[in-house]
């Protein structure tokens, strides 16, 4: 199936997340610094945060749990996201960036996570990196525009969206959430979400189409990763392709 490709696509952040298991429970606030040192050029800027999912309990060794650790580049676009049970690369856009393309994307997420393993192999002495989950999340952001005045423009943009008869007069929508669970197959459930976000510096509303694919794989084979994601990415393309109305793809310039 030919991806569908579009010249303005209102992507704003691509998620690619590797759940590893069993979690590296050796790795210490330490062990990022030595790693830090191998990506440094392209991700000067590092900061914590508290860890996404399942807590990690404390090894013996441990006064406290790991963070998660965030580095960034330069400009930010680019972020990569370590726990001790997770590898996260995001492509976040900046300033109304040009979309790099998902395929440059992994290429990049492979590429940092090819550093991460081998620093893990060479420090632990770990003849294994085991991933067992993935997820593949595209943030789509829908601003005001000719079609997309407000919330009740969304069936401008979603086909055949529709809000409930709540039997009361009803002038506008400020704010909904959608939620769908879409179960492909063992390996793969999509997860559409359409909701309305305000904009935090204009509080302008924001149409927020996010669209994410999660599947644990079968093999421990990187390869069978790498196939995941592709396949997760056409299905996703699929689905947001089907989601969205004629006009709104000719304004974002379908190719």
């Amino acid at each position: 199936m030919k991806i569908v490709d579009y010249n303005f696509p209102p992507i704003d952040e691509l998620i690619f997340t590797t759940g590893i298991s069993p979690p590296l429970t050796f790795l210490r606030s330490e062990h990022i610094g030595l790693y830090w040192s191998l990506i440094k050029g392209h991700f000067p800027k590092v900061s914590q945060g508290f860890p996404i999912g399942n807590y990690q309990p404390l090894e013996k060794d441990e006064l406290q749990p790991l963070p998660r650790y965030i580095f960034n580049s330069i400009d930010n676009s680019q972020v990569i996201q370590i726990q001790k049970n997770a590898f996260i690369f995001n492509w976040r856009n900046q300033n109304n960036d040009i979309y790099p393309r998902y395929r440059k994307l992994k290429s990049i997420f492979d590429t940092n996570l090819n550093i991460f393993t081998g620093f893990v192999k060479e420090e632990f002495n770990q003849t294994k990196f085991v991933i067992k989950e993935c997820h593949l999340t595209y943030v789509n952001i829908v601003n005001l525009c000719d079609l997309w005045t407000g919330p009740n423009d969304t069936c401008k943009v979603i086909k055949g969206f529709k809000f409930p008869d709540f039997g009361v007069e009803q002038t506008t929508t400020t704010h909904f959430v959608y939620d769908y669970n879409l179960y492909l197959n063992q390996n793969l459930t999509l997860k559409p979400r359409i909701e309305i976000n305000y904009n935090p510096n204009s509080r302008e509303p924001q149409l927020l189409v996010t669209l994410q694919a999660i599947g644990t794989l079968d093999d421990d084979e990187k390869s069978v990763m790498l196939d995941w994601f592709d396949h997760a990415n056409k299905e996703l393309n699929k689905l947001f392709d089907c989601l969205t109305t004629d006009d709104i793809q000719r304004y974002w310039n379908k190719g």
